[in-house]
């Protein structure tokens, strides 16, 4: 199951780009020392900026800073806590490179998704707290999680000799051939930087790792553009096609024979798969030009 980062690795030494980014100074319950807390959480795989919605694979971390009543920036001593529903996240301590406190938080393949409402809770020697909620008219207020992306390669080959296929005509027999593993990056997220790798606890470890069972795949035959929404194409689908695991091969497969009224034209295998936390993805083949 899905476990708290205690560490942050090489993520912080990327911060202090987002210094020029205001933070959002939130409502401050003080037991008996009035201080200041600010707060900016944002997600590592958009380039440590502000988000709010966020997909397993990548890692959120709140970055804090504390000041005494007089103004001045408290860097050690303190206890700072990140309350996300039902998790505790512990700062990994005030971090001299990038000036803040961090707390960071792996979304992990398995975490279950959802919004979460967020505070942070502030404890200093003397045992003063200071509570600090996100203000309630920003989209930061709670942590969305929502499933994550898995890296799919799709390619049609002749199922003798092995290789890629660009024609073909009516009753021949194809091989679909997939891989299907966990991202690296972020350029399989919508908001990622191409550039940035996955981090943390339970991603960093599994980064670009095979998936060989409990994954759902299948592959899509059709003309047109494939649609991400309905997973299906804009002109037409000629098959669905179940692929399964060859373990002697270490690869997934399936075989196709086209059928005998299949109209010529221009066609693309998508092979989608999908993982039982629902983490999905989708791989596309080179287009194969079917003839008369």
């Amino acid at each position: 199951m899905w476990r708290i980062l205690t560490r942050l690795g090489s993520v912080l030494v990327l911060v202090p780009a987002i210094l020029a980014v205001s933070l959002h100074p939130g409502g401050i319950k003080a037991a008996s020392a009035p201080l200041k807390v600010e707060v900016q959480m944002v997600a590592h795989l958009a380039g440590c900026v502000d988000r709010n919605l966020v997909m397993r694979g990548d890692q959120v971390i709140w970055l804090i800073k504390v000041f005494d009543p007089g103004g001045q920036e408290i860097t050690a001593g303190l206890d700072v806590t990140v309350r996300a529903g039902t998790l505790q996240v512990k700062a990994i301590g005030y971090v001299p490179q990038t000036k803040f406190w961090a707390v960071p938080l792996s979304i992990v393949w398995d975490m279950p998704t959802g919004s979460l409402p967020w505070y942070v809770t502030v404890r200093d020697p003397q045992g003063n707290v200071v509570e600090w909620r996100p203000p309630t008219y920003t989209v930061n207020r709670v942590l969305t999680i929502i499933p994550g992306p898995l890296k799919v390669g799709a390619q049609v080959v002749d199922p003798v000799s092995g290789n890629p296929v660009a024609e073909a005509r009516p009753g021949t027999v194809l091989r679909i051939t997939a891989s299907v593993s966990r991202p690296v990056r972020g350029d399989l997220y919508p908001y990622g930087k191409p550039d940035r790798e996955l981090t943390g606890v339970g991603l960093t470890q599994t980064k670009g790792a095979p998936l060989t069972q409990d994954v759902t795949v299948r592959a899509t035959v059709g003309q047109g553009a494939f649609v991400q929404g309905t997973q299906t194409f804009s002109g037409g689908v000629l098959a669905t096609v179940p692929v399964t695991y060859d373990l002697a091969r270490e690869i997934w497969r399936a075989s196709f024979a086209i059928p005998a009224g299949a109209a010529p034209g221009a066609y693309t295998v998508a092979v989608v798969a999908k993982d039982k936390y629902d983490n999905t993805g989708v791989g596309l083949s080179a287009a194969i030009t079917l003839r008369r």
